[in-house]
């Protein structure tokens, strides 16, 4: 097949116009296969396309998961990856034993390549990482004068779940920062966001003298 496109974890939801893998025979899975213990049912370098949602943070050994799909996929294959985010209730659900960020793909794609060049046999190029924000929380946010760059970094249940978009490398890759972008669903528009901005060190000495003040004021003792 030129186009080999498989939904690793399917359920009974396969993606439309891929193949649905699953280690369970729902209706719809074309290829029974538990990710933990056996091999995927594909040729190595024979899949364009590899889809997962809700499977990653099922699994006792994540690392076999994605040498599976390094072996599977042909170079420059797409990658999609939906998870819930690890600072969000839905996270720490029954069953679930990974509780991932963007940090887990930074490791992998940025920091540290040649380990897991070492651990899954091929690079890993980060193209887009996509945060599921529900639309009453954009709204709380706004009331508060939150922005959402800060919401997603520092407060808990602002990330439903989270999307990357990754490419597959069988040679070197030169590592990249993705692309950032938040939307209320899935399906809905997605939005750039904004790199956050530099601190320097102007800044650190500010926000503690600020701190100070503040802390002064309030108790009247030193900081």
């Amino acid at each position: 097949m030129p186009n080999l496109r498989i939904d690793i974890g399917c359920g009974p939801k396969k993606r439309p116009g891929y193949l649905g893998v699953d280690h369970s025979p729902h209706e719809g899975v074309d290829y029974v296969c538990d990710i933990e213990r056996d091999a995927l049912p594909f040729e190595d370098t024979s899949v364009s396309d590899v889809f997962s949602s809700h499977c990653l943070e099922h699994l006792r050994d994540p690392e076999r998961f994605f040498r599976e799909i390094g072996r599977v996929a042909k170079d420059g294959a797409c990658v999609e990856i939906w998870t819930p985010y690890a600072f969000s209730n839905g996270a720490f659900m029954f069953s679930h034993l990974q509780f991932l960020t963007e940090d887990h793909y930074a490791h992998m794609c940025i920091l540290f390549p040649e380990a897991y060049l070492s651990m899954t046999g091929v690079y890993w190029e980060w193209e887009s990482v996509t945060y599921i924000v529900l639309p009453h929380t954009m709204v709380e946010l706004d009331r508060a004068n939150v922005s959402i760059n800060f919401g997603i970094k520092y407060l808990k249940n602002v990330v439903l779940e989270f999307g990357v978009v990754l490419h597959v490398r069988k040679s070197s890759c030169r590592p990249t920062h993705p692309k950032r972008y938040v939307s209320v669903s899935r399906d809905g528009a997605r939005h750039l966001l904004p790199d956050p901005l530099p601190v320097a060190e102007s800044d650190v000495c500010q926000a503690l003298e600020r701190s100070r003040n503040h802390h002064q004021s309030r108790i009247g003792t030193r900081f």
